[in-house]
């Protein structure tokens, strides 16, 4: 198959993160490689006699190697994603923008928005972003206020925080005797405040709310946003340093990271400690 035309691209710009030559004014690409780098006319010198287009499309704009995530945690990503963002900052999704809630007046309002949106009495309100140095206090009574009827979860912004309302917990049949067998986590729930953390939340709460909150669904409709949110904003590899052997996590990471359409690189380093916890050999 002969050699594709080259493509010259102009800049106001080019960061090459060379020191020797830190910065151009073209590049030229072929066959999906950079070919030559400097100013216009160095750049059709090298590449001599072979075909070439320019595209001057970044003419007045500074174009920058593209950014690489070494540590992001695509089931986070997603699950995040899928979620009602109420946060402390505007965040701009490829389906809608959340607006920023910066008092607990603020947070609470936001909530009872997001459960009058939805049209099924009995779906969960699922949130993330919470955060008490900005939203003030949260426990059972504050959700209850917000719904009586309606499950609802929220996430702490940093992930390892989890709070419920008294519908949810009466969903989940949570009560004293849930956790009784694992002393462990006796000191990291508080059932009467709606409030699971750390090991109460990923080793005691997490397997019980998972088939409501972490479905196929709604994780592949986080992926999806999670590549668009991506992709705008520069990225062009990530690494995912603590990947763990979730039940059809593999299958959906192929489907949708691996996809040839998907326009990033994704590396996954294997979770050794969950590995070996689940019994697991190497």
């Amino acid at each position: 198959m002969p050699n594709q035309a080259a493509i010259v691209y102009t800049a106001n710009k080019f960061i090459t993160m060379d020191d020797r030559s830190p910065a151009a004014t073209a590049v030229a690409t072929q066959d999906g490689r950079i070919v030559a780098v400097g100013s216009l006319e160095s750049v059709i010198e090298s590449i001599g006699n072979t075909p070439h287009d320019i595209d001057e499309s970044f003419a007045n704009h500074t174009v920058v190697p593209g950014l690489i995530d070494q540590h992001l945690h695509p089931l986070l990503g997603a699950s995040t994603l899928a979620t009602e963002v109420i946060s402390t900052e505007d965040w701009n999704l490829p389906e809608r923008t959340f607006r920023a809630a910066h008092s607990s007046r603020e947070y609470r309002e936001r909530l009872r928005q997001a459960d009058a949106r939805l049209d099924t009495p009995d779906e969960w309100l699922f949130s993330w972003g919470y955060h008490s140095l900005w939203h003030g206090e949260l426990n059972r009574e504050i959700l209850d206020a917000v719904s009586a009827t309606r499950p609802i979860g929220v996430w702490q912004r940093s992930c390892h925080e989890f709070y419920l309302n008294s519908a949810a917990i009466e969903l989940l049949g949570i009560d004293e005797s849930t956790f009784s067998g694992h002393p462990e986590h006796a000191s990291t729930v508080d059932i009467g405040e709606g409030h699971f953390w750390e090991n109460g939340f990923f080793a005691g709460l997490l397997p019980l709310i998972s088939p409501h909150f972490l479905t196929p669904e709604r994780l592949a409709r986080g992926l999806r946003q999670l590549v668009v949110y991506l992709h705008a904003n520069g990225v062009t590899a990530v690494n995912e340093p603590g990947y763990s052997n979730v039940p059809g996590l593999w299958e959906l990471y192929q489907a949708i990271l691996a996809d040839d359409d998907t326009p990033f690189y994704t590396y996954l380093l294997v979770d050794a400690r969950s590995q070996v916890q689940a019994g697991i050999s190497a």
